[in-house]
């Protein structure tokens, strides 16, 4: 068979690209470039030789950070023309986690201008394997004519062209699905039945892009949103759905955007009513085996009625809502509310957000679904039409998705592993990662001032080379109190609780090679599963991914609010830097706090100069265990003298 591979990725598509890696039998790609601004075109006739009996071709690593000046949070291939044939495999893979475009694209089908899944990862390859035909089956190929990146402003910005209003109610007390879990009843938690809940985003990467929630509803694949998400056939053809969106990490970023599962690029409209504000599309009948489904209430809700929701709020992670802010169970407040433009229904004091539109509000007793969220009206009564409203529209068009109404105890959702254990660190087999880990560096940030004149802190610099371009990643050990329990940890085993909250930049170093800097501050600052690889166990940790062109370039590591200019010239000069111990604040001269640098890369690194500090001394007490009660004792009494 013969296949013919064309990759156009324009300069708005794609911030840079990375050279294929060649694997036996494949016929590698040439002509790569890459850096920021690069237009890149290849085109290789694929055909197998005498004695093949499959294709088999791994593509180039396409690689966005930044997009706009804004960092990237998913990627969107555009294929100007697509045909696979039988029992051919497609995949879109970031190393660790494959979407198999099969699923979208049928065999012996010709596909023009059409979008892919949005993936939310920064860095993709497209993996084929496909059977070999004669010369004449040269229509069969791909393609690919751009990749279309999308920041968390873009993200935030879709879930908000489809808000009507919605309301924070008080403090935000929504929290990452996960912490719902749980292990000793993981199918009968809430947790597991937010599984049929799902991301919607419809006309992805065009500007009128819109995020959304919505949701499983019935055994046949029906899936259920607000009519001002998908309001025509149109918004339906163009949508896409994605499952388990979220942290395996409940201490997550809650504004940060997690990666799910694709499950669907398109759907069918089965009826939509603007009256109710809602519409009912068909997706693949195999997903509630997969994730579940919801039904319908049988009878209305009532006044007092605990309730919960799981949602998307912001386009991003799935989070769940049930608590106020006197930690009691969120529950209806009213069941006749004017909600928003007069639609009416149940009111309760649920946190939301733009992009909550859609979400099931459920009965905390019974698991079933009492109401179809719709809107944040004033004074944290937001609004949901009642499903009763609902089914009652469709039964009278027999339009009800089978088992959509409870009769009994709500179906058992399909089995699932362990949602709190993490996902990274394992590539598929066959798949090569594009990192390499290329040094570990242990160092010291100092306080080298006084209050009188600042609290300055020393900046550590570690150079290094790149002969190629490359993308580096740059992954910092250091605070040691759990985000979520605020218990110590020896992270980088010096035997001291000894830490800061880090901020790290990447800039060039080379007169002749001029970019925009790279920073971070916070490492879930956008992906709450990020940098966890390392054995970080706090969201103050820094970590980035660097897109780096050939030449010299400079990490430098301080403490949080470190501005660009200090991390040049090595000093911090922020008048309030802290560094943090056991009782908490740290501000003597010649306080410090440790901290572990991870570099990894796709090419090789040459690191030329590093002047970090050395690692702390080795453990001299009885191990982590005393050093922490010691910790906690220190800190007990330090509340105490207070």
């Amino acid at each position: 068979m013969r296949f013919l591979f064309h990759f156009r990725c324009s300069l708005a598509a794609v911030a840079a690209l990375a050279e294929a890696t060649r694997w036996p039998n494949v016929v590698s790609i040439t002509g790569s470039t890459f850096g920021a601004g690069s237009l890149h075109e290849q085109t290789q006739l694929f055909q197998c030789d005498e004695a093949g009996t499959r294709v088999s071709w791994q593509g180039a690593w396409f690689a966005s950070t930044y997009t706009r000046g804004l960092v990237t949070v998913a990627i969107m291939p555009i294929f100007a023309y697509l045909k696979l044939p039988p029992n051919a495999s497609l995949l879109l893979t970031n190393g660790s986690a494959n979407v198999d475009l099969n699923t979208f694209f049928a065999p012996d089908t010709v596909f023009n201008d059409v979008a892919g899944p949005r993936t939310y990862q920064t860095m993709l390859r497209l993996l084929l394997d496909a059977p070999c035909m004669n010369a004449s089956s040269s229509n069969y190929g791909v393609r690919l004519d751009a990749f279309v990146p999308s920041a968390q402003e873009d993200v935030i910005f879709e879930a908000n062209a489809t808000s009507e209003r919605q309301d924070v109610c008080g403090r935000d007390q929504s929290e990452h699905v996960t912490c719902s879990y749980s292990p000793s009843a993981p199918r009968q938690s809430m947790y597991a039945f937010g599984r049929p809940v799902a991301r919607i985003i419809v006309n992805p990467g065009s500007q009128s892009a819109e995020g959304c929630t919505g949701w499983l509803w019935g055994s046949a694949g029906h899936l259920i949103t607000n009519h001002h998400c998908i309001g025509s056939e149109a918004d339906a053809l163009n949508a896409q759905f994605q499952f388990v969106a979220e942290s395996y990490l409940c201490s997550g970023n809650r504004n940060g955007v997690c990666a799910g599962v694709t499950e669907a690029i398109t759907a069918t409209l089965i009826y939509t009513n603007a009256t109710l504000d809602f519409t009912l599309v068909k997706l693949r009948a195999d997903l509630p085996a997969k994730y579940g489904y919801l039904q319908a209430a049988p009878s209305p809700a009532s006044v007092g009625m605990r309730v919960y929701m799981p949602q998307h709020p912001r386009g991003g992670c799935k989070l769940l809502s049930y608590l106020n802010d006197d930690d009691q169970f969120t529950t209806i407040s009213s069941l006749a509310t004017p909600g928003c433009d007069r639609k009416g229904g149940y009111a309760y004091n649920v946190d939301t957000d733009g992009g909550s539109s859609g979400s099931p509000v459920l009965s905390k007793d019974t698991n079933t679904v009492v109401a179809l969220h719709y809107c944040g009206a004033t004074a944290c009564r937001n609004a949901g039409i009642p499903m009763l409203w609902i089914t009652q529209d469709l039964g009278r068009h027999n339009l009800l998705p089978p088992n959509g109404i409870a009769s009994g105890a709500p179906p058992l959702v399909p089995p699932f592993s362990d949602p709190t254990v993490s996902p990274y660190g394992t590539n598929l087999p066959g798949v090569e990662s594009p990192f390499t880990k290329q040094a570990v560096i242990d160092g010291v940030i100092i306080q080298v001032g006084s209050f009188a004149n600042g609290w300055a802190t020393n900046v550590d610099h570690i150079t290094f080379q790149l002969a190629t371009p490359g993308v580096v990643v740059v992954d910092v050990l250091s605070f040691e109190r759990d985000g979520y329990k605020q218990a110590f940890a020896d992270v980088n085993d010096d035997c001291r609780i000894a830490y800061l909250d880090t901020m790290i930049y990447v800039f060039s170093n080379d007169s002749t090679v001029q970019y925009t800097p790279y920073a971070n501050d916070d490492v879930d600052s956008v992906d709450p599963n990020a940098g966890k690889a390392d054995g970080s166990i706090s969201p103050y940790d820094s970590y980035l991914v660097a897109v780096l062109p050939a030449g010299a370039h400079t990490v430098a590591i301080g403490a949080t609010n470190l501005g660009l200019a200090d991390a040049r010239r090595g000093r911090n000069g922020y008048p309030y830097t802290q560094l943090l111990g056991c009782s908490g604040v740290a501000t003597e001269t010649g306080d410090s706090g440790a901290y572990r640098v991870t570099l990894s890369a796709t090419v090789p690194l040459t690191i030329k100069h590093s002047n970090a500090a050395p690692k702390m001394a080795e453990c001299a007490m009885e191990g982590e265990a005393a050093l922490i009660r010691q910790c906690e004792a220190i800190l007990d009494a330090s509340y105490e003298m207070h």
